[in-house]
């Protein structure tokens, strides 16, 4: 029998009070009974807490939650009927606690970005699909589900009108990121629906969009208009709060945007009928038993108000006694508030401040004592943590499964050995975290090359700089592998981990450095990893001592005025008009510089063309901004064959000829092919692609299967472009086939043959992709571009480096302006977890966040301090945009807004390029991942404090107040997030909950 809780039964009032006079510890071994009659249920039944359960159970009325005690009178349940599941929709406070629900489930813990409204709204339903498993588990079984707003989708999937699996897949196809909606606000009365419509008839734009109790109601409009009336009714005493995000759902103001909604989102849903009666907060009654009623009230549900009160009432008096929330937030304050009036039970099957088991079993404790039957067995089984990570990955070759991502990455017999990897399957890593800007692919590790690509899915610079050349394996990498493992069970192994992997990134940098010395005077370049087809021979190593001297160097400029096509392939995003072109960082593309190494060759061999490249590699960014020149070394290495060059950043074995040789045919489409999901105009437009127009040159997206892509391409005229837009094509795959690490930086070529020259511009050139394979680490592909029925380009083995994409790193790369890597806690202070440990990573979130100014004082901080000045910039910055967004600010890029050191010594923030920012008072602290951040009017001098909790939570919480310096501070214990070092830290500050969240 269970310890953390008591379950006492009598037949009378009267006896539970006789029983309960028995000594403490005789109640806690006692065993609960099933008895018809009053009930009691304690959480932690201590002394203290059973005395003052003694004195509930004499007054004999019922009390809930109050305490941790749960007592009934006369049970609301008997039989168990009368349960009612009830899944939130959107809060502006949404801090769900689930990921021990999901250990003890066995599933994946779900993602719980906020990010955008899509992204909010699918962390919600996936939080409600979880609770309702774990309710179910518990053997507690609704007679009626129903949802508020999003919630509706949860409780038809839970309800079983559609399956989880076709809702799934509709949000695969589904930009979250980009979701599109009215720009109108919502504010929160304090007043019933009859006052509300009265408040807003006749002021355009404005409707009542929520009615969800009996003295709450949501109107929506146009933001000025919604201004006036929330002015108007607090001059009459009416509560009002303007809610902190947009979205005109409810309303017929989303009409305009349902078309791809109407069109593919809900005719893919396929109508089951239900297994429990699934409730219409629309229509106040259940769903229709027609699939096409089903589907149409579905588009009804987005459009028109949400009848909330209505629908409790309605579950009332249909027998429903008990509400309980599947999920975070106030919906069970709308119940009561509705049915204040009548007998109910509301609980919270998740709260923000409880662990989800024990929300869970204070669930169960309250239904037991209404007279429910929860099986409190299941709550002491032992949980298995299932890494989200852990699902079948794609085919790695035809036909060929990969094992499961996070136990063995499969690796091919050519993939090079490296200073901190092991070629063998069972050592296989995933990647870390994309590369630097900046650094050469070997600073990062020599298995995780750093190269920006050629027109890829990850916005930013694509331009790609490559592995360097494979260093010859290290001894020990199988206890390096051992030290990765212990590190998942221990903290103090995570961090020596840690250590010891940054101290390879140094070493391997130096290692690889000279090996590429080494490698470009002795050798033609090593053939990148193979694919599983048919290829020619790599080319093969020459003596050191046939090196001749050079027969061609010339200068190459690189700088926006002399290639002002870069312009529109910049790695960072920034505000239209920004004038510091180092902030936007723009990169010339990996298939730009293969178009120079080309011109090279052919300068240097007049009357011959050039008929193919191999072992192209890329060694580092080649960064136009700020301007800087470069040789191009030309040197002969055998009959036909020119070793090329490009400064420190590419080098590439060319192919000379005579002619061009006959190509082979072009591809068939593949058998399985569909139509692609993203449209050429939607590629661009939502920054899937970050090009701008100088690189747009997909213009129709044909086809799409899990092994293949078909477009068709507009050569655009810029140097390179038409090879970076055949790049181009591998990222749209990704994204539709690999979405959750479609982020992905080309790394290597192994083989281009040129069958024709090169396309004008303006002409239609077909582009075709065969997947050669993938797993976590990398994509190998082949491509062929033909025009006309002939094939002008063949490309064999172009390998993509993967890196992971969660919706924080993808919402950042997309939107800067209104994205952020922090989020807001629910006290009103911002965090940061640092999931860029390694230098290269650090590298490329630096670019995103820091101006030129402050990329120059991180270059002067000592290196052992760089991490955590970096962390505590982006908290600071995502901290001070979230604040002025509160206030109404529009879309702010992090660069946007400058951090620097005061005339006192402290933090301020500064508007950069004719931003004016309102004065505000700043403090930040970090500790090892986590930074934290407080932000707040001027003159309040806030502060806050960071500590990691070692031992007991009290003495870390001391120490945090004695750094805050503030005996008034709050204190809270907080955990890292999966992914990171488990870790526990009391933070101490002195911020306030923000009014709109709070509402």
């Amino acid at each position: 029998m269970s310890t953390e809780h008591l379950l006492l039964a009598a037949p009378t009032p009267a006896a539970l009070v006789e029983l309960l006079d028995r000594p403490g510890v005789e109640l806690r071994a006692s065993r609960p009974t099933s008895a018809p009659g009053p009930r009691l249920g304690l959480l932690d039944p201590t002394d203290e807490r059973l005395a003052l359960a003694r004195k509930v159970v004499a007054k004999g009325r019922e009390w809930r939650a109050r305490k941790d005690i749960w007592f009934s009178p006369a049970p609301l349940l008997p039989g168990g009927a009368g349960i009612a599941f009830l899944y939130p929709g959107l809060e502006a406070e949404f801090d769900p606690s689930v990921d021990d629900v999901a250990d003890w489930l066995g599933v994946p813990r779900p993602d719980l970005s906020t990010d955008t409204l899509g992204r909010h709204g699918a962390s919600v339903v996936a939080v409600g699909r979880l609770l309702d498993a774990a309710l179910r588990r518990l053997g507690i079984t609704p007679a009626a589900v129903a949802g508020h707003s999003v919630g509706e989708w949860t409780a038809m999937i839970c309800g079983g009108l559609f399956s989880g699996a076709d809702f799934d897949a509709m949000l695969t196809r589904t930009d979250l990121d980009a979701l599109r909606v009215p720009g109108v606000e919502f504010a929160v009365l304090g007043c019933p629906a009859d006052r509300a419509a009265e408040a807003v008839d006749g002021v355009a734009g404005v409707v009542v969009s929520h009615e969800n109790s009996t003295n709450q109601t949501v109107v929506c409009g146009p933001a000025e208009a919604i201004a006036g009336v929330v002015e108007d009714l607090r001059a009459r005493s009416v509560i009002c709060q303007v809610m902190p995000f947009r979205s005109g759902f409810h309303t017929p103001m989303l009409a305009p945007y349902l078309a791809p909604f109407r069109e593919s989102g809900v005719p893919s849903l396929r109508v089951h009928p239900a297994h429990v009666p699934v409730w219409s907060a629309t229509t106040a009654r259940p769903f229709p038993a027609d699939p096409g009623a089903t589907r149409e009230l579905c588009v009804r549900h987005l459009l028109e108000p949400v009848r909330f009160r209505d629908l409790v009432l309605d579950l009332h008096a249909e027998g429903i006694r008990a509400f309980v929330q599947a999920g975070p937030g106030q919906l069970g304050s709308l119940v009561d508030d509705t049915l204040r009036e009548h007998d109910h039970l509301t609980v919270a099957a998740n709260a923000a401040r409880s662990t989800g088991m024990r929300q869970l079993r204070r669930t169960a404790l309250a239904l037991w004592v209404e007279g429910a039957a929860p099986d409190f067995a299941a709550l002491d089984q032992a949980p298995t943590r299932i890494e989200s990570a852990q699902r079948p990955a794609a085919q790695t070759s035809a036909g060929t499964a990969a094992t499961s991502a996070g136990t063995a990455a499969l690796a091919t017999s050519a993939t090079p050995a490296s200073a901190t990897t092991s070629t063998t399957a069972a050592s296989a890593t995933p990647a870390a975290a994309p590369a630097s800007t900046g650094t050469p692919a070997s600073a990062a590790s020599a298995a995780l090359p750093t190269a920006p690509g050629a027109g890829f899915a990850a916005p930013g610079g694509r331009s790609a700089p490559a592995a360097a050349p494979p260093v010859p394996a290290v001894a020990g990498v199988s206890a390096l592998a051992d030290l990765r493992a212990l590190a998942d069970r221990y903290p103090a192994f995570a961090e020596l981990d840690a250590l010891v992997r940054e101290t390879a990134d140094s070493i391997t940098a130096v290692l690889a450095a000279a090996h590429s010395t080494a490698a470009y005077s002795t050798a033609a370049p090593t053939a990148a990893p193979r694919s599983t087809a048919p290829h020619a021979a790599a080319p093969t190593a020459h003596p050191a001592a046939a090196v001749p001297e050079p027969v061609l160097e010339t200068s190459l400029t690189v700088s926006t005025r002399d290639m002002p096509y870069l312009l529109d392939h910049c790695f960072a995003h920034q505000r239209p008009g920004w004038t510091d072109e180092t902030d936007r960082r723009p990169v010339m593309p990996a298939t730009t510089v293969l178009w120079h190494m080309v011109r090279a060759a052919e300068a240097a061999a007049p009357g011959r063309v050039v008929t193919g490249v191999e072992g192209l590699r890329l060694h580092q960014w080649l960064v136009a901004a700020p301007a800087h020149t470069l040789t191009i070394t030309v040197r002969p290495m055998g009959t036909d064959r020119l070793q090329v060059r490009v400064g420190q950043y590419a080098d590439a074995l060319v192919l000379l000829g005579d002619e061009y040789a006959p190509g082979p045919l072009p591809w068939e489409p593949a058998a399985d092919e569909r139509p692609p999901a993203l449209t050429a105009a939607r590629l661009y437009d939502e920054r899937w692609l970050f090009h701008g127009p100088a690189y747009q040159g997909i213009t129709r997206t044909v086809g799409m299967s899990e092994t293949s892509a078909r477009a068709e391409l507009t050569a655009p005229a810029a140097p390179g472009a038409l090879l970076d837009n055949a790049g181009q094509l591998i990222g749209q795959w990704l994204v539709e086939c690999h979405p959750r690490r479609w982020i992905a930086f080309p790394v290597s070529v192994r083989r281009i043959r040129f069958h024709a020259p090169e396309p004008v511009a303006g002409s239609t050139v077909d582009c075709a992709l065969r997947l050669v394979s993938v797993d976590d680490r990398e994509a190998t592909v082949d491509l062929r571009l033909s025009a006309g029925g002939r094939t002008v380009v063949d490309i064999e083995g172009w390998v993509d480096h993967r890196f992971d994409s969660d919706p924080d790193i993808s919402a950042v790369h997309r939107f800067p302006e209104t994205s952020t890597l922090s989020r807001r806690h629910d006290g009103g202070w911002w965090r940061a977890d640092e999931r860029w440990a390694s230098l290269a990573s650090r590298e490329f979130y630096l670019r995103k966040y820091l101006g030129a100014a402050e990329r120059a004082e991180y270059e002067r901080c000592p290196p052992r301090e760089r991490r955590e000045w970096l962390l505590g910039r982006i908290v600071l910055k995502d901290a001070v945009r979230g604040r002025l967004w509160d206030t109404g600010f529009g879309p702010l890029f992090p660069a946007e807004v400058e951090i620097a050191t005061g005339a006192d010594g402290g933090l301020v923030a500064r508007g950069r390029q004719g931003l004016e920012l309102p004065a505000l008072d700043l403090a930040v602290a970090t500790c090892r991942e986590l930074g934290v951040a407080v932000v707040a009017d001027p003159g309040t001098r806030p502060v806050v404090a960071v500590v990691e909790v070692t031992g007991d939570p009290a003495t870390a919480e001391a120490a945090a107040l004695a750094r805050a310096g503030r005996g008034t501070a709050t204190t809270e214990i907080v955990g890292s997030p999966p992914g990171l070092p488990d870790r526990r830290y009391a933070v101490a500050h002195t911020a306030r909950p923000n009014p709109r969240e709070q509402q």
